[in-house]
This record gives C-alpha cells, structure tokens and sequence, in this order.
C-alpha cells in the first residue's frame, strides 16, 4: 500500500478509531494518545496488510491491540512514574 492510501484509509477511518477509544475511556488525553499509536501502528503494519480482510476488521484490530496493551501496562507506567 502507498501513503496515498494509508492517508485515505485515515481520513475514512478516524472518527470510528475515536469512537471505539472514545466508548472506552471518558480521558480526552488518553483518547488522543491511543489514536496516535494506532496511526503508528497502521504506518508499521500496512506494508503486511495484503487485504486478507476488510479494512475495517484490520482496523478494529489495531484498535483493540492498542487498547489492550494501554489496559494491560498502564497500571505499571503509572507506578513506574510516580517512583
């Protein structure tokens, strides 16, 4: 896939990747941030992509693996920065 359609897929998909974190998290901060690494995230795997599914499903799936990674460490970062 080019930068033309990664740029297209976002352009298509970015309210829906806000809303997924968005029903998920109240913290327009944390919001902002997990978009961010799912557009990360689509620049680095979009080279693998190969449409061996829908856009929306590779999407959603970013989406729900960036989730679960902040779930998953954000406790621990926190307590790594207090100390």
């Amino acid at each position: 896939m080019s930068d033309d359609q990664l740029t297209r897929i976002l352009f298509e998909y970015r309210p829906k990747i806000r809303g997924f974190f968005a029903r998920r998290t109240s913290n327009d901060q944390d919001i902002e941030d997990l978009c961010s690494e799912v557009v990360v995230a689509m620049a680095d795997g979009i080279s693998r992509f190969g449409h061996r599914s829908s856009t929306s499903t590779w999407v959603y799936a970013i989406c729900r693996n960036v989730y679960s990674h902040h779930v998953y460490y954000r406790p621990r970062d926190r307590k790594i920065a207090e100390e």
